[in-house]
C-alpha cells in the first residue's frame, strides 16, 4: 500500500539525533483512548494524546503484497491493578485501532505528518502480571483479514432481514424444503389430464 510522506517527515527521518515516537488510538466500549510513547500530554491532529507511560511499544507483523492478514500487538505496561479489570471489560472485538509513527522537533512539537503504519480491528486482549502493575496486550488484525474469511450469508428470511429488516421476500423459503408439487395431474389419483383440443373460441 502506498502512503504519501511529507517533506518534513522525510527530512526528520534522515536527520541525525531525531526524536521518533508512536501514537495509538483505540476505540473501546465507552470512550476512545489516545496514547503516545512519550511522557506528558501532547497535542496533534486536533486531539490530546496522553503520555502516562502506559504505551510502551508494539509488536508488528509484515504487510504483504498478496493481501495476507497481518497483526499488531499494542503493549500497555504498568497499568495500575485498580484499572486493569476496568480496562479488560472495555475491550470489544472488532473495534477500530490505529498506530502512527512520527517525529518531534526540538521544541517537542509533532512534525507533520506522522505515518499511519497500521489500521485494523481489535481481536483479543490479555493480561500478563508484572511487578509494577498489569501488562495489557491488545491484538489488532488488519482489514485484510476479511478477505480470507468465508461469508456465512444464506438465502433465508433471517439472513435477508439482517440487511433489509422490512423485506419479506424470503419469508416462505423455509417451507419450500417440505413442499410437494404435482405437475400435470388432476388430483389425488395422479391421473394425467388429457391435452385440450378445443380451439381459441371454445369449439
Amino acid at each position: 500500500m502506498s502512503r504519501a510522506l511529507t517533506a518534513g517527515f522525510i527530512t526528520e527521518a534522515l536527520a541525525a539525533g531525531c526524536s521518533p515516537c508512536l501514537f495509538f488510538e483505540g476505540e473501546f466500549a465507552s470512550a476512545t483512548l489516545r496514547l503516545w510513547t512519550g511522557l506528558g500530554d501532547i497535542s496533534w491532529n486536533g486531539q490530546t494524546w496522553l503520555g502516562n507511560g502506559y504505551f510502551q511499544n508494539i509488536t508488528e507483523g509484515e504487510e504483504t503484497s498478496d493481501m495476507q492478514a497481518t497483526r499488531i500487538v499494542v503493549h500497555l505496561s504498568g497499568v495500575p491493578q485498580s484499572q486493569v479489570s476496568f480496562a479488560l471489560t472495555e475491550l470489544l472485538q472488532n473495534k477500530p485501532g490505529k498506530i502512527w509513527f512520527g517525529f518531534l522537533n526540538a521544541s517537542g512539537a509533532v512534525i507533520a505528518d506522522p505515518y499511519l503504519m497500521f489500521e485494523g480491528k481489535l481481536d483479543t486482549g490479555e493480561l500478563a502480571d508484572a511487578p509494577d502493575g498489569g501488562n495489557l496486550q491488545i491484538t489488532y488484525e488488519s482489514h485484510a483479514v476479511d478477505f480470507g474469511r468465508p461469508r456465512a450469508n444464506r438465502y433465508t428470511d433471517e439472513g435477508q432481514k439482517r440487511f433489509y429488516p422490512d423485506d419479506t421476500g424470503f419469508r416462505y423459503v423455509a417451507k419450500l424444503k417440505d413442499l410437494t408439487l404435482q405437475w400435470g395431474t388432476t388430483g389425488k389419483d395422479n391421473t394425467k389430464r388429457p391435452p385440450s383440443r378445443r380451439g381459441s373460441h371454445g369449439r
